[in-house]
């Protein structure tokens, strides 16, 4: 009897430890699949436009902006960094799924903002662009060199808008303000990638002209 006892404490034993090795090996798979969870959450929100969950789907722009037909042609043209490229119009850059194909292809004229008629005709308002900086789609890459004076000029339709180059300044990601906020003048802001995807590098311009072509 005692030797049946010995044996059947060993296999308790044996099943006890074989239960406390699985608990360690899948507690150690949880807490790396959600460290990895985490790593590709904040690895989406650095490559993101901004952290745009914050950014609201209802205000002012965006019942105006129904009300206007879209032109077939929209291009940004900046003679000084040698960019000319299509736009693509009303690009919500919350959805990346949205915009990352198409600006890999062209510049994108964010959800919300207004097009450039629109500011042109109220006076005041902001039309907003982002593309990327770095690689084959990297039409942005140059506006780092952009200086006081320089022409950024917008297609739209059967007119061009001209606008002078104000300032650049640099935003975290957080800063959405720089997407949701109003101008009392009417205004073009471009946006891409800084130090790497940590920041943004923004770029404000006025308008100054409206022509016919």
């Amino acid at each position: 009897m005692r030797n049946m006892l010995t044996v059947f404490e060993k296999l308790l034993l044996t099943a006890i430890l074989i239960c406390f090795l699985c608990l360690i090996l899948l507690s150690d798979f949880s807490d790396r699949l959600h460290l990895g969870v985490h790593a590709e959450s904040d690895a989406q929100s650095n490559t993101s436009v901004l952290f745009t969950s914050q950014i609201p789907t209802n205000y002012t722009p965006l019942q105006q902006i129904k009300a206007y037909e879209i032109p077939e042609t929209f291009s940004v043209i900046i003679p000084s960094i040698g960019l000319n490229k299509e736009i693509k119009i009303h690009i919500d850059p919350r959805d990346r799924s949205i915009y990352l194909p198409v600006i890999e292809h062209f510049v994108a004229h964010g959800l919300y903002t207004y097009t450039p008629d629109m500011i042109a005709q109220q006076g005041y308002g902001i039309t907003y662009l982002f593309a990327h900086r770095d690689g084959e789609s990297g039409f942005f890459n140059r506006l780092d060199e952009l200086q006081q004076g320089d022409r950024l000029y917008l297609q739209y339709g059967d007119k061009k808008y001209e606008f002078e180059f104000s300032k650049s300044y640099v935003v975290s990601p957080d800063q959405v303000e720089v997407y949701t906020s109003e101008s009392s003048t009417p205004l073009l802001r471009l946006q891409t990638c800084e130090n790497g995807l940590s920041q943004r590098l923004m770029i404000d311009a006025e308008l100054i002209g409206t022509y016919n072509l």
